[in-house]
């Protein structure tokens, strides 16, 4: 990636090296090798480029896990959901991670105090993963209190042309007049 090439026997004790280095640019180049590189040994590294002070060194860490998809790194995208920088990032790997991700979405979704921009991207999330499981996740919050989430409910229902079952388009009809 972005013309990169990495030596062909690239060590743990190199990557570490260039994770732990004080220069950005050491990082940067960590980050983009770590989708190639990574296993059991070394995915720690990951975590740890997803908290980097550097903007671009996080960005590309939230990129990775698109392609990495360990759930070690779930509830790390599911903060960075809030913020304007990470978010569609961290949502696209969410996304990417499909079905295996929804018991920790579902879990921060109804964590105690979770801020409603979250909420809102987590059932746009749900949404956009269009499985069977995830919509359904999606009909158990049409009732929910925050009139946001619900209108998210709905447009992620639109977005896969959900047709409504007939014992639940009164409550439908009826959370779209009010």
């Amino acid at each position: 990636p972005d013309g990169l090439v990495f030596p062909e026997q690239e060590t743990s004790s190199d990557l570490y090296k260039l994770v732990k280095s004080k220069n950005a640019q050491d990082r940067l180049l960590a980050v983009k090798k770590l989708p190639h590189l990574v296993n059991e040994e070394n995915e720690f590294l990951l975590m740890e480029l997803l908290r980097d002070i550097d903007m671009r060194v996080r960005l590309y860490a939230v990129h990775a896990c698109r392609k990495i998809r360990k759930p070690e790194t779930w509830s790390i995208l599911i903060d960075l959901l809030n913020s304007p920088v990470y978010a569609n990032a961290a949502a696209a790997a969410l996304i990417q991670a499909g079905d295996t991700a929804l018991p920790t979405l579902e879990s921060a979704f109804h964590k105690s105090g979770q801020d409603e921009e979250v909420m809102r991207r987590i059932a746009e999330i749900y949404g956009r993963i269009g499985t069977e499981k995830s919509l359904e996740l999606l009909w158990n919050k049409i009732n929910f209190p925050d009139t946001e989430i619900v209108e998210q409910v709905l447009y992620a229902f639109s977005y896969n042309n959900i047709r409504v079952p007939a014992e639940r388009a009164t409550l439908i009809n009826h959370i779209i007049e009010v």
